[in-house]
């Protein structure tokens, strides 16, 4: 299975939990991709379904960029998300690579000074912002000024609604999207009228994609989104918490990787990570994944990979390294590929992760591989490879027994034991 599959309106059912998003290409007046529309999609059927709308926009985000690749969504195209009020006024929203995305306020937002002002300081910050289904509401007039792309809905116009709406935007120097476009007589006559992009079924229906989803402990995501605004919480802190869960982990080193933080680093323990973001940016994606509300880790595998990264680090200690945390990180990453049911190798392109770590999961290599493989074996009561860390027995009890109290320890702190 790929990261990334295409699929039909309808898949084959799967015990593997997947992440669904549609995408809808946006076109230019010379027929090229633009920009694609990702949309929310609640499974397999072509179709959204959810009672939260912020919700719905936070897991859409959070699927092309942490359960997806977003070049493999989107290629060097754009990403349009529609944005509910609470996602636009969330700090979660400036996680997003502003020149990767355009942020698509829906018709039907809430207009205040509040909006108006967060829609300026994200303008001024450089996101491009759009406006959805123009001309539904007179009230969306006092946001064009603040949009550099305003969608018309073709469908909910007549000819000379749609002329005097078009004739009065064009006025603006606000760039305009026809949305809607069903039939080449609309599309001629919104080329005609002078509209930049094009979109709707006359060029494509929304396109499935499916990617596997790595389950989230909410509880933990919660703690983290209190602590993590805190000014005084220490940064060793919120390495300890985000360092408790793999996929939380994960999240954090694919948003770096999507989102272009890290292109000439690369990463070999969450600290290394959280040093990157700095504390805004890592309150920032946190929100964002909190809004997202994914479901919930199974506890057995998530204390597994807690005890293995624990061990590991102790055990890198015992040897001397200076760098334990990339014991710990080859530990708690150990199980991705049972987690995500995917090959070890696939989840690993995605991340900007160093040789070494990268070595030591796909291949056991290396002095973290070695101790990885021992620790994995001492599981199981098989201690053949313990040799190949070049410790005696009593330490790896120790760091066994260590590791038991304090896996145990964080699971009830999170209200999974």
């Amino acid at each position: 299975m790929h990261a990334l599959d295409k699929v039909e309106s309808v898949a084959p059912p799967t015990t593997t939990p997947r992440a669904w998003l549609a995408r809808q290409p946006i076109l230019d007046r010379l027929g090229g991709t633009y920009a694609y529309e990702l949309l929310f999609r609640s499974g397999a059927a072509n179709r959204a379904i959810f009672t939260d709308g912020s919700q719905a926009a936070a897991q859409t985000m959070m699927t092309a960029f942490a359960e997806m690749e977003l070049g493999d969504v989107v290629g060097r195209a754009k990403a349009f998300f529609n944005v509910t009020r609470d996602v636009l006024l969330s700090p979660g929203i400036e996680a997003l690579p502003k020149h990767r995305v355009v942020l698509e306020v829906l018709e039907t937002v809430h207009i205040d000074d509040a909006l108006v002002g967060r829609m300026r300081e994200l303008r001024d910050a450089g996101f491009h912002l759009a406006i959805d289904d123009f001309g539904m509401r007179e009230e969306l007039w006092s946001l064009v000024e603040l949009a550099d792309i305003v969608k018309v809905d073709v469908l909910a116009l007549d000819d000379d609604a749609l002329e005097e709406t078009t004739r009065r935007l064009k006025a603006t120097g606000v760039r305009l999207l026809a949305e809607k476009v069903e039939t080449r007589a609309q599309h001629q006559r919104v080329l005609a009228l002078g509209y930049d992009y094009f979109q709707g079924y006359f060029f494509q229906v929304p396109e499935m994609l499916s990617a596997t989803r790595l389950p989230q402990t909410r509880m933990e995501t919660m703690q983290l989104m209190a602590k993590v605004r805190r000014e005084d919480t220490p940064l060793s802190e919120l390495e300890r918490l985000i360092s408790a869960d793999a996929s939380l982990s994960y999240r954090l080193l694919r948003l770096l990787a999507s989102a272009a933080y890290a292109r000439s680093h690369k990463i070999d323990s969450v600290h290394r990570a959280i040093v990157m973001l700095g504390r805004q940016k890592l309150a920032q994606w946190v929100t964002l994944l909190a809004l997202a509300g994914l479901d919930d880790q199974p506890p057995a595998l998530l204390a597994t990979a807690v005890l293995r990264a624990r061990m590991c680090e102790l055990l890198g200690k015992k040897i001397g390294r200076h760098d334990p945390a990339t014991f710990y990180s080859a530990g708690l990453f150990s199980l991705l590929d049972v987690m995500m049911g995917r090959p070890m190798k696939e989840l690993l392109d995605h991340m900007p992760i160093s040789s070494e770590l990268e070595a030591a999961l796909l291949k056991r290599k290396g002095t973290v591989g070695a101790t990885l493989r021992a620790v994995a074996d001492y599981e199981q009561g098989e201690w053949r490879t313990i040799d190949l860390v070049r410790l005696p027995p009593e330490d790896f009890a120790d760091a066994y027994f260590a590791a038991v109290r304090w896996s145990a320890e964080v699971m009830r702190e999170l209200g999974l034991a």
